[in-house]
């Protein structure tokens, strides 16, 4: 069955250009992979996926290049133009920089979710979509390579990846993965992820910008709310969390009576959007967490507001997201002595 997701055509557009850059004609790459020129024109319109996965072939073909996705991710890192990647590197963190590729890659890609799995002093950063097939060898080389370029660019020698993890079948141009990637790789593996040092989540980025990053998010959030799908849905559910917190803990079947629906029918529509409702709870609470530290609230009171009745659970749930403990990210964020 033919994936109905679809991806942007500003995308689309910087694919084939780096495709020119290495040999291939863009305009005879579309052509070949079917892509309506007419379509293609609109730069602020969308194409379905599948018309990128016959790009992405046709450009192997053309170029003999197994390994495009690595070229791709190295050229792309260059560009200035792109709103979305300007943000994430304008980050304070490099897991501020994570969260924030999660919460807008559906502008990109809508069939497409970053996962940020934190383990122990282990994190694992999975990239999937929701096609039947998995991702492209093409799309997951792509997106681990501009992680792996995000992190030793932007947080500098102490981003190191423990390993690089793809679904594909080993690659003849190993040689590639190890320069571009510069981690132990291993192919037909369960999932495309990074293995990470979790503690990497706090260490900040170079030329970080939050004033910048705030500007930017409000620009994505319009262009999230226009993204297909339902692009309302996890708005209103963490709206709804947000809410809930107040009188304390939130469930799904509490949140589903106030949308007006099921706990199964929104269960089932967060998983079609790629999460879940503990996902979207926990990020609620880490984002509320951020703005109450900011306004200077003491954290006992943070954890009640957040429906934490034993504050030690924030403190361990906030290191689980941030990999630090909120007073030393008060004391980083220069927000002033904490008190308990």
């Amino acid at each position: 069955m033919q994936s109905r997701a679809t991806v942007a055509n500003q995308f689309v557009h910087a694919v084939l250009a780096v495709s020119t850059l290495l040999g291939a004609q863009g305009d005879r790459i579309a052509a070949a992979a079917g892509i309506p020129a007419a379509a293609l024109a609109d730069r602020d319109g969308r194409l379905p996926v599948h018309l990128l996965i016959a790009a992405f072939d046709e450009i192997e073909r053309a170029t003999g290049d197994v390994t495009f996705g690595l070229h791709c991710a190295e050229i792309m890192r260059r560009s200035t133009g792109n709103v979305l990647a300007l943000a994430i590197t304008s980050s304070a963190t490099f897991g501020e920089a994570l969260l924030r590729l999660a919460r807008y890659m559906r502008i990109i890609h809508d069939g497409a979710a970053l996962d940020l799995i934190v383990a122990g002093a282990a994190l694992r950063v999975r990239y999937r979509v929701a096609h039947a097939d998995g991702p492209h060898r093409v799309a997951a080389q792509l997106t681990l390579a501009q992680l792996c370029l995000l992190g030793r660019e932007r947080v500098g020698a102490q981003f190191r990846a423990d390993g690089v993890f793809f679904r594909h079948v080993a690659s003849p141009a190993t040689g590639e993965y190890e320069r571009l990637l510069q981690a132990p790789i291993a192919f037909e593996q369960p999932h495309d992820e990074l293995l990470l040092r979790a503690s990497l989540l706090a260490e900040p980025l170079r030329q970080a910008d939050p004033a910048l990053c705030r500007h930017l998010d409000r620009y994505l959030d319009r262009m999230l709310a226009s993204a297909p799908g339902d692009p309302d849905l996890l708005a209103r559910v963490r709206r709804a969390i947000g809410e809930d917190l107040r009188d304390g803990l939130p469930d799904i079947a509490a949140v589903a009576r106030r949308l007006r629906t099921s706990a199964r029918s929104l269960q089932r529509q967060l998983l079609a959007a790629g999460t879940t409702f503990q996902k979207q709870l926990d990020s609620v609470r880490h984002e509320l967490a951020l703005g109450y530290l900011e306004e200077g609230l003491a954290l006992a009171e943070i954890a009640f507001l957040l429906g934490y009745t034993d504050p030690s659970n924030f403190h361990r749930a906030f290191k689980r997201w941030t990999g630090m403990t909120p007073a030393e990210a008060r004391q980083r964020a220069g927000c002033g002595a904490d008190v308990a």
